[in-house]
């Protein structure tokens, strides 16, 4: 079957869901994508309606709903799960002409969230070779990183002001 063209890709375009289907979705299916979403992102579309302002994706994509459907169409909405900043951050370098990208996108109970979930974004490509974050991180001794190794021994403090009591009678 071919992909249905939409005017615009966004969670309720491709899944159908209301709030209250996707919170309902975020209780009874977790650990499995609500949506995958890919595709060349050229540029960036803002605006603002009645319920704030937006930011699109201009390009080329595609998305797929949990049921297999997939729609393609030349605006993007990526919903606030990490995603959207990282690609707003690389389209926002002038030597960057598109950014590609492929998303998994999950939907997760957050009950201090007002709709009672929050979006959860899994990358499916592997980083580019001249990303310039994977270059930084590939100089880096790994064992530097939090739960790469055994924790660092503490420092014992032996001067006088270590202790809060001796500190306090100064």
């Amino acid at each position: 079957m071919a992909d249905k063209i939409l005017r615009k890709l966004s969670i309720k375009t491709v899944t159908g869901l209301l709030v209250k289907d996707i919170r309902k979705w975020a209780e009874e299916t977790p650990g499995k994508p609500i949506m995958t979403v890919m595709g060349v992102a050229t540029g960036i579309q803002t605006g603002e309606t009645d319920n704030g302002p937006w930011t699109a994706l201009r390009g080329n994509f595609m998305a797929q709903n949990s049921k297999g459907e997939r729609f393609r169409g030349g605006r993007a909405f990526i919903p606030d799960g990490g995603a959207l900043d990282m690609v707003l951050g690389m389209l926002g370098d002038d030597s960057v002409e598109n950014v590609k990208f492929a998303y998994n996108i999950f939907v997760r109970e957050d009950n201090a969230s007002v709709t009672g979930y929050t979006y959860v974004s899994e990358p499916l490509l592997e980083p580019a070779e001249n990303d310039p974050l994977e270059a930084m991180i590939s100089g880096l001794d790994t064992k530097m990183l939090a739960g790469s190794g055994p924790a660092p021994k503490a420092v014992e403090n032996k001067s006088e002001n270590a202790d809060p009591k001796t500190a306090a009678k100064k």
